[in-house]
């Protein structure tokens, strides 16, 4: 069966966590250096609670990385809880309280900001199942592979050019979009129009894998793909809030994708891993 394989990039594809949390820790560190609190490694889950929060105030992942330092002050300073901080730091209605903290608040910021420019190392056998997909689109025109990715664009450039994606051509086509269900539909039509077919006349696999059910799984399942859930370490395994988070399959780990395609009736074949 003719398919359409569509990846999210950031803790599907990539180990964005990994840099996240590195970032953080150097965040971490530098509030310690003036004092405000010790063992900055044992106040992650404070600071990953204060940006889940944040992130849900802004309504996007990635925010003006000033309000998550100004919000930990807030959280120090005040012994407040997490989401009391993240509000506080949000409505910036007690920010005239912390203007003393301005200059630590910026370079806080900077040092995050540096910190994120490490790019996001591959998952294990990422490289050679892209490949393997590849080769089939290419091979029989049977398979288009399409990365969906959101969020800030220097970032997620700065990946593709560490890992050579557009140089090796491991995607048909890379979108850079927020995800909803309307984005997926035509993340949807432009793997056929990849692939030369219609959606009328020619039954098409439509898979999309992803590492968040809210933001990944819930929009593919509405725009009726094949989900598949694939845990990342920042959310841990999720459990669906809503039937439509719900995925249709769920792996562990990227190697067990062509299995599960070939199940699914994807036509695949795997080739060595390349550098």
């Amino acid at each position: 069966m003719r398919s359409v394989i569509i990846f999210d990039a950031d803790n599907t594809i990539w180990d964005t966590d990994a840099v996240f949390r590195s970032a953080q820790l150097a965040l971490l560190q530098t509030l310690a250096s003036d004092g405000l609190l010790d063992n900055p490694a044992s106040h992650l889950t404070l600071l990953r609670a204060i940006d889940c929060h944040l992130m849900a105030l802004h309504g996007k992942a990635e925010y003006g990385f000033d309000a998550l330092a100004l919000a930990l002050i807030i959280a120090f300073t005040r012994h407040c809880s997490a989401e009391e901080a993240a509000s506080e730091a949000f409505t910036e209605a007690q920010t005239q309280d912390f203007e003393r903290y301005r200059p630590l608040i910026h370079m806080a910021h900077n040092t995050f900001a540096d910190a994120l420019h490490q790019p996001p190392p591959l998952f294990a056998d990422a490289l050679a199942i892209l490949l393997s997909l590849r080769a089939a689109s290419i091979s029989a025109s049977s398979i288009a592979t399409i990365l969906m990715t959101e969020g800030d664009t220097t970032r997620i450039e700065r990946a593709f050019s560490a890992h050579r994606f557009r140089e090796r051509t491991l995607f048909d086509e890379i979108l850079i979009l927020e995800k909803n269900a309307d984005t997926m539909a035509y993340a949807r039509s432009v793997g056929y129009r990849i692939l030369c077919v219609s959606e009328e006349t020619t039954p098409i696999l439509t898979v999309f894998v992803g590492d968040s059910l809210k933001r990944d799984i819930q929009p593919a399942n509405r725009a009726g793909f094949v989900t598949v859930y694939k845990p990342a370490a920042f959310k841990g395994f999720e459990i669906p809030q809503a039937d439509d988070e719900t995925p249709t399959h769920v792996i562990h780990s990227l190697a067990e994708l062509p299995h599960l395609l070939a199940r699914l009736g994807a036509e695949i074949q795997t080739v060595a891993s390349q550098g």
